[in-house]
């Protein structure tokens, strides 16, 4: 008997799917294997076969109905829902045979039985659900198991730097299959800064700007970019300053004690981003769309400068991501199934 994840179609980058393969791969280690119920290309599923040695990919692209039809059928016993995969009527015909989970970031009030939701303005009070169906906060954010490895490195370093030098090497990660507003200008308030040493830039080959954005790369000196890179942990660890949105990868780069200044790319990541800063494991950008590239510079610029202040956001960032979290969520979301006499 297999656990169904339907992971969002719309909006199944790659920091989401890593998110659902954290939680499956925390699950399959305690025995739940799981089913990847996704209506996006085949392409992903190279990925999730190599992560899961119980995967057995489906046929064809699924959806929310196969996965339903596969619970009616008695092959499910439990469904997770991704944040934005959910619809109501899903949710609701699910809950008529099992346990369903959404994991949740948006702001909303979802309808499962369970709600996961592992940002950092996560307020348990929020939901209308008993307090141990509510899993919130960063504690239980689903992250890649081997970002442990890298914060425990991260922590050594940090604790055996004798002096923290200027910042000579810069990653941007605000690119998104939607749009590369956020990295458009980064690049062009990083224009604005001499001496400023290597700078690499992530990109998805999805994007409808990345013509332009490449461009900018190009004409710039000691640029570089990199398309559809599927784990950025070396490149975290290979940075002295990340510049970033404030989404999943926020927690990646607190978790690897890579200091960063964030910007957010949708209204969401604000309160993310604020909280994080108000914790002192970020430097809050600002909103992109409301951003300009000169007052932009001046912060990146500071930070580069100021070793002692990225050692400091850096040791914040640690402090509140742990990369346990897939486990404590694997863990809570089994207890509560056996609990509830679905298991």
């Amino acid at each position: 008997m297999h656990w169904g994840l339907r992971v969002a179609a719309r909006r199944s980058d790659r920091p989401r799917l890593r998110r659902c393969l954290a939680l499956a791969e925390a699950l399959e280690r305690k025995g739940r294997p799981v089913r990847f119920f996704i209506d996006e290309p085949s392409t992903h599923w190279p990925d999730i076969g190599s992560r899961l040695p119980n995967w057995q990919p489906e046929p064809e692209p699924t959806d929310a109905r196969a996965l339903l039809a596969a619970v009616a059928a008695g092959e499910i016993e439990a469904c997770v829902f991704d944040g934005d995969a959910f619809d109501t009527r899903c949710i609701e015909r699910a809950a008529n045979y099992v346990l369903s989970v959404e994991i949740d970031e948006a702001h909303r009030q979802p309808s499962g039985h369970v709600i996961v939701n592992p940002g950092l303005t996560a307020d348990p009070a929020r939901y209308a659900l008993p307090p141990d169906c509510v899993l919130c906060g960063v504690g239980f954010a689903p992250l890649r198991r081997s970002l442990g490895d890298a914060r425990h490195a991260a922590q050594l370093r940090l604790a055996n730097d004798a002096a923290a030098q200027p910042a000579d090497r810069l990653l941007v990660t605000l690119d998104t299959a939607e749009s590369t507003e956020g990295t458009a200008l980064v690049l062009d308030a990083l224009s604005l800064i001499p001496k400023r040493g290597v700078v690499i830039v992530i990109l998805d080959s999805r994007a409808p700007q990345l013509d332009a954005v490449m461009r900018r790369v190009t004409a710039m000196e000691a640029v570089m970019a990199e398309i559809d890179v599927d784990d950025l942990c070396d490149y975290y660890q290979a940075s002295d300053l990340v510049i970033g949105d404030g989404g999943d990868l926020l927690l990646e780069r607190m978790c690897c004690g890579t200091p960063s200044i964030s910007l957010a790319t949708t209204e969401q990541q604000q309160q993310s981003i604020a909280r994080a800063a108000a914790a002192g494991a970020t430097v809050d950008g600002g909103a992109v769309w409301s951003q300009g590239k000169v007052t932009l510079a001046q912060p990146i610029l500071e930070l580069m400068a100021d070793g002692d202040g990225r050692r400091r956001v850096a040791k914040a960032g640690i402090d509140l991501v742990d990369a346990l979290g897939a486990d404590r969520t694997a863990e809570a979301l089994i207890d509560l199934h056996q609990r509830l006499g679905a298991g």
